[in-house]
């Protein structure tokens, strides 16, 4: 029982943080196309899937996996710094309740979003992970029947370019609306930096 009270409290405390819909978003096609890809490499037929390309099945499926597995850390990543941000904005919070003003949000999330370097160059990994998904649809297109794998490596590539456009329309949104990065109200304590508020 104090298990389920302790995760409790941590799913709370996760979802009071900015973008927390954007990284449960993120986890739950990162673990979609990672399942997809796995199903995929499984399937009795992917001996007979040949690919007019120059990798095989095998080694495109292997490929999404690892944009997966980048998908996955690169949202929480996003989170903590946004967070980390805030915190040296506010550095009195105070005990919890706390409300963050949406300014203070919108402000700390512009500046990681332009200057954090291993947010742009996620940025650049998540154009590629969206070219790769697209001709990887070409490709398994062109190949028919012999490549569908019970439609698997189609959910894989599906994934794959819905990572692209979560990014562009959540992060377009939250960066050119402010209204979309409402104050913030801590109602327990801090997950990120490890530190409770006491």
């Amino acid at each position: 029982m104090d298990c389920c009270l302790e995760f409790g409290k941590c799913f709370t405390s996760f979802m009071d943080r900015p973008l927390s819909t954007y990284v449960f978003a993120k986890v739950i096609l990162g673990i979609a196309q990672l399942g997809a890809c796995y199903m995929a490499l499984q399937a009795p037929g992917l001996p007979l899937c040949k690919l007019d390309a120059p990798v095989e099945m095998s080694m495109w499926l292997n490929v999404q996996m690892g944009f997966a597995i980048c998908h996955l850390l690169a949202a929480p990543y996003f989170q903590i710094k946004v967070w980390n941000k805030i915190e040296k904005e506010l550095p009195e919070l105070g005990p919890p309740p706390v409300t963050v003003p949406a300014a203070t949000v919108h402000a700390a999330f512009k500046e990681v979003f332009l200057y954090d370097l291993g947010i742009l160059t996620y940025a650049i990994v998540v154009t590629i992970s969206y070219a790769w998904s697209t001709k990887g649809a070409d490709w398994i297109s062109a190949a028919g029947t012999t490549c569908s794998l019970d439609g698997y490596p189609g959910y894989a590539y599906q994934f794959g370019q819905c990572f692209f456009w979560l990014a562009i329309l959540y992060n377009g949104s939250y960066f050119f609306c402010s209204c979309c990065a409402g104050s913030v109200t801590i109602s327990g304590p801090p997950l990120v930096t490890g530190v409770p508020v006491e």
